[in-house]
């Protein structure tokens, strides 16, 4: 559940996806796609839909929200969280999170942080990449809340930030918290 009270349910992310995560894309606004991609996308070909619900769970892991509406059915997706490990450096990955812009500031690029850090600690990840652009405070706030030992580069507008992951009390809180059931703010 999100901090507003929103039902909502985090899954892997799976072949059967790939329209929903289409139109997906293209409801987000130029700005959000931005800073996502780094530059201004304009749509996912066939190639990157193939890729990206295709998670393998290990080196790929994709996880994505959608309201959940009465009786269990899924409602519409309101973002997408993902890992990718380095060929080279297995136990550090890269991420990124995608949030509808209807749903941003709402808690869900936190929560699926939360779930992702879970994930990969559980599965050996040691460090997270995060790459955003200079201007996308949002992310940068949010990461700075985690409490993780983080080195940040900037080059040409953009922000790396290399992450040591260790559990974080404030990510488990978040979790804790959204699947309290009955919960409202």
């Amino acid at each position: 559940m999100l901090p507003d009270g929103t039902p909502v349910r985090v899954r892997s992310i799976r072949p059967a996806d790939k329209y929903r995560l289409h139109f997906g894309f293209k409801r987000l606004s130029e700005q959000s796609r931005h800073r996502r991609f780094l530059h201004a996308k304009q749509e996912l070909n066939k190639t990157e839909l193939q890729f990206l619900t295709h998670p393998d769970g290990e080196f790929h892991v994709a996880l994505g929200m959608v309201e959940q509406r009465l009786f269990g059915f899924s409602g519409k997706g309101i973002g997408v969280g993902r890992f990718i490990r380095l060929h080279d450096n297995p136990d550090t990955a890269e991420v990124s999170l995608t949030v509808a812009d209807a749903y941003q500031g709402r808690g869900v690029g936190k929560l699926l942080l939360a779930y992702l850090t879970q994930v990969a600690i559980e599965n050996g990840v040691q460090r997270f990449l995060f790459y955003t652009l200079g201007d996308n405070r949002p992310m940068q706030h949010l990461l700075q809340k985690t409490g993780w030992d983080m080195k940040s580069e900037i080059e040409l507008g953009a922000i790396t930030f290399d992450a040591q992951l260790v559990p974080s009390d404030y990510l488990s809180n978040v979790i804790e918290m959204a699947e309290q059931p009955g919960r409202n703010k």
